[in-house]
């Protein structure tokens, strides 16, 4: 009794490790089949565009950031590879290019990506030569962003915006005229006047002017001089700098070119800081290299 009731005990055990083996192989069986299928219904990430924000702006560009919200309806991380980009201006594309970009957007998650493009204004100047004289531009950015998606392999999914963007311009500096206040037996005491025009739709206020001012190829005056006139938009401000002459220091040719009704070879280089409202402008420098044939007034 005791033998036959270990073999049926064996027999049994055999039978329960066989019924747990094909149990687990069942289980498994049933997950994979949920995970093929999961698989099966993965998609691409799907786009869009928040909007377009200006993250810096002089006289020579601006700099744009294109914010994309990304969202990943799988149930698996989707990684992002990188994106291209396509910027348009009045219809002319000005700069396309592309950067690698690692990034994962979560399962079930959503990410916002940032795609920064640069505007020189030169190359848009080049390209429409109308743009000179408007005050804004259209302009749109194509892009695509590629992520790796598994089963699905390499995707690229397209976005686009559109809008308008300001078209800046340096203020234009010009020596408005040279006039005599007072003259003496050792010295004379003069008045330099320049013009600077503001071409853009908003004001800006000058800070800060260095110069070195010359005649004829002699150096007359040099300095800096602390600026905080206001220019209004597609307006006008004249700079006044004060000159005085030291005819023992310069001699008497100095003194000579004063007299009588003449027209005198001006030259002005130096540069001249001016700052905005516009939070993303901040302050520039504009550099000035002047010549003019100035007469002398009095």
């Amino acid at each position: 009794m005791t033998a036959a009731f270990r073999t049926d005990g064996n027999r049994l055990s055999r039978f329960l490790r066989a019924a747990g083996a094909a149990g687990m192989l069942a289980a498994l069986f049933a997950c994979s089949c949920a995970t093929l299928q999961q698989m099966a219904n993965l998609q691409a990430p799907t786009l869009s565009v928040r909007g377009v924000r200006m993250s810096g702006l002089s006289f020579d560009a601006a700099d744009l950031v294109l914010d994309v919200a990304v969202a990943n309806p799988n149930p698996v991380a989707v990684p992002l590879s990188g994106f291209d980009y396509d910027l348009q201006v009045e219809t002319h594309s000005l700069f396309k290019g592309n950067q690698a970009s690692r990034q994962t957007i979560a399962g079930g998650g959503s990410s916002v990506v940032q795609i920064p493009v640069t505007l020189i204004f030169r190359d848009l100047y080049n390209a429409a030569a109308a743009m000179k004289s408007r005050d804004s531009a259209s302009y749109k950015i194509d892009c695509g962003l590629s992520f790796d998606v598994p089963v699905l392999g390499p995707v690229r999914v397209p976005a686009s915006f559109s809008g308008r963007l300001p078209a800046v311009k340096a203020p234009s500096v010009k020596i408005q005229s040279l006039k005599v206040k007072k003259t003496g037996l050792t010295g004379a005491d003069l008045e330099l006047s320049l013009n600077v025009s503001n071409p853009n739709v908003f004001s800006f206020g000058l800070q800060k002017l260095a110069y070195d001012f010359k005649v004829n190829g002699l150096s007359w005056a040099a300095g800096t001089a602390s600026e905080t006139a206001s220019v209004s938009a597609k307006g006008k401000q004249t700079i006044r700098i004060p000159v005085s002459l030291n005819f023992l220091q310069m001699g008497q040719t100095v003194a000579g070119l004063l007299s009588g009704d003449r027209t005198l070879d001006c030259g002005l280089t130096g540069s001249l800081d001016v700052g905005t409202s516009l939070p993303e402008f901040g302050k520039a420098t504009v550099p000035l290299d002047l010549t003019e044939r100035i007469r002398l007034t009095r």
